[in-house]
């Protein structure tokens, strides 16, 4: 979620209060020396940079540098100070945009310590190689090798100190008003007090904090100053409360530190000395705060997974549930529980997967005898109707005289029923083919104008005694890439449908045309009786698996509609409908021109590109 000006004015706005206030701090507590105890400013660098885009960052941390350079060094060539402010400003943004993939709330973890730290202790001697150097030319005063090592070390340990002290709680503080982080920003300050009991106890322990700087700096029996004290308040927030209460621990600490060493520093060597104090101190809180704060997250996901294993789980298979309200240092219990539940949970996991492994096979061996039944159907069932079929023929041709017409009735009856009972065998074969992946696609470039002729071949004579005009308007010029056996299976139930549920007399038309340059759209329209508003609900749900009879009796299997839908999805297609009662209906489906095509337009394009009014049903 990207920063709005306003927010981003609230920011620059913050950050030059706190820039001035930590210039003015610095030059306040150690007047006599020429180099700050600490550079705070630095760590309120890197926080903005962390928290705004890069133009803002990068203006703003130029001009305060410049400012600060312009009060220090009043003789310096303006061109120095640019050079210097931007290349400042530039690499504290850079380092910020590489720290930016780890260093962001929850801020735990071993990835975002080691960045973290690395670019707080790496950052500053660059910076601080260029800016002396740069210095050094502008004021034509050369320096030697020590004294060039001497200042940069300085400046830079100065400024590793103060990243170290302020970037964190800064940051932090930053990202709880950030948009991003805002509604659960106060759920991740772990250190928040809620109860009376909690506050007590956290006050107690903020007064950690001055207690252990007076004891190091001013407290005669322990010969101040003894820098090893102020470790131990730091340390305990750390354990007790995480990242958030240490980065404030180091900053309070830090800020008492600078109030107390210049009562002590008397020597450049002293100065090192409380720098490297500042940078341990930070690293060790910092460090130890992730730690905690990684593992009080690790406990509350552990918490809420056994929360959800234990709802799929038996009560009586799982340990009871651990009673610690919040993470704690003491967190043995909760991981022992934690760790009883993962076990348990692994155990009943592999013993429903072996149940689930008897189960595939049951499932294999029932449709191992499912394919067996399908190749009984195919070839002892099949073929007697085959021959059922064509006996009745035959001797529908061999009757003559006055009982023609009575028993051609009947064979034509049993012509019917034994091709309706094919049908269905066929049918019920291509379902379980397609159903079990048995019936692979294998498309060509192929006629669809041939393809209708074929199916007209074979529903011809039906057609014709039912006086139905069958007509191919498809242009012998239309091509798809398509698997024809399927297609044929789609074109014939298509236009067998038509054809009964037409009456006498009527028509039924094939015809195609191109929808883009990728996709065609065939469409067999019929005059027939259309569908009513339940049969269209029938055709939507595809729960109604029962078959319609048609207009002159004709039962069919109910399957078919159903077999063209999978087959067009096959081909990556569409199907549906349009049908008014009384006056036919117009089944269209697409068909891809080309091989690897774009996804086939919405009902929608084709409609519009159809020119169609009524809205069509999508099958």
């Amino acid at each position: 979620m990207p920063l709005s000006s306003a927010r981003i004015a609230w920011y620059l706005l913050a950050y030059a209060s706190l820039f001035a206030l930590f210039e003015g701090w610095s030059y306040t507590i150690a007047p006599s020396y020429s180099e700050y105890i600490w550079r705070p400013s630095a760590g309120l660098h890197l926080a903005l940079a962390l928290l705004v885009p890069t133009g803002p960052a990068l203006g703003a941390i130029a001009l305060a540098v410049a400012a600060r350079l312009a009060f220090v060094f009043t003789t310096l060539p303006v061109w120095t100070m640019i050079v210097v402010s931007v290349t400042y400003a530039g690499i504290y943004v850079a380092a910020a945009r590489v720290m930016q993939r780890y260093f962001f709330p929850p801020l735990a973890s071993l990835q975002t310590a080691r960045t973290f730290l690395f670019g707080a202790l790496a950052t500053p001697w660059i910076v601080a190689a260029i800016t002396v150097s740069v210095i050094a030319v502008a004021s034509a005063s050369p320096l030697t090798w020590e004294v060039w090592l001497q200042r940069v070390t300085q400046s830079a340990l100065t400024e590793s100190a103060g990243m170290l002290t302020v970037t964190p709680a800064l940051a932090l503080l930053g990202w709880t008003f950030h948009p991003v982080y805002a509604e659960n920003g106060s759920a991740w300050i772990e250190w928040i007090p809620t109860s009376r009991t909690d506050q007590s106890t956290f006050l107690v322990e903020w007064l950690l904090v001055p207690l252990a700087i007076y004891l190091a700096f001013f407290f005669p029996a322990l010969s101040p100053p003894q820098y090893y004290v102020c470790f131990i308040p730091v340390l305990w927030m750390a354990l007790r409360h995480g990242l958030p209460a240490a980065s404030v621990a180091v900053l309070a600490s830090a800020l008492g530190v600078s109030l107390a060493m210049p009562l002590y520093i008397n020597s450049a060597a002293g100065l090192v000395e409380l720098h490297l104090f500042l940078i341990v101190l930070a690293s060790a809180g910092l460090l130890v705060g992730m730690l905690i704060s990684e593992r009080n997250r690790a406990q509350l996901v552990l918490a809420s997974a056994g929360k959800r294993l234990r709802g799929y789980l038996p009560p009586d298979a799982v340990p009871p549930a651990p009673s610690a309200h919040r993470p704690s240092a003491s967190s043995a219990h909760v991981l022992e529980q934690s760790t009883a539940l993962l076990t348990t949970t692994a155990d009943q996991i592999a013993a429903l997967n072996s149940k689930l492994k008897a189960s595939e096979q049951r499932l294999r061996d029932a449709l191992a005898a499912s394919n067996r039944m399908m190749s009984i159907l195919s070839h002892d069932l099949k073929n007697p109707l085959v021959g059922i079929r064509g006996l009745a023929e035959v001797l529908g041709e061999r009757i003559t005289g006055a009982e023609r017409s009575r028993e051609s009735r009947m064979l034509r009856l049993i012509q019917q029923s034994s091709q309706q009972a094919l049908d269905m065998v066929e049918n019920l074969l291509l379902w379980s083919r397609l159903d079990t992946n048995k019936m692979a696609i294998e498309p060509s470039r192929s006629s669809i104008h041939l393809l209708v002729d074929e199916c007209f071949a074979l529903l011809g004579g039906t057609a014709q005694h039912k006086d139905i005009e069958l007509i191919n308007k498809v242009s012998p010029a239309t091509h798809a890439y398509i698997d024809p056996r399927m297609i044929t299976i789609v074109l014939r139930n298509l236009v067998s449908n038509a054809v009964k549920f037409t009456d006498a007399g009527g028509r039924t038309v094939v015809s195609a045309e191109p929808l883009n340059e990728e996709w065609i759209v065939v469409m067999v329209t019929d005059t027939g009786i259309g569908l009513s508003a339940r049969a269209k609900e029938n055709l939507l749900s595809g729960a109604d698996m029962h078959a319609t009879s048609g207009t002159a009796g004709e039962i069919g299997t109910g399957l078919g509609l159903h077999l063209c839908k999978e087959m067009i999805q096959r081909h990556e297609g569409r199907l549906w409908v349009e049908s008014t009662l009384q006056e036919g209906s117009t089944f269209y489906f697409t068909l891809p021109s080309e091989p690897d095509v774009q996804p086939a337009p919405s009902l929608k394009k084709a409609q519009a590109k159809l020119s169609l009014s009524s809205t069509p049903l999508a099958l």
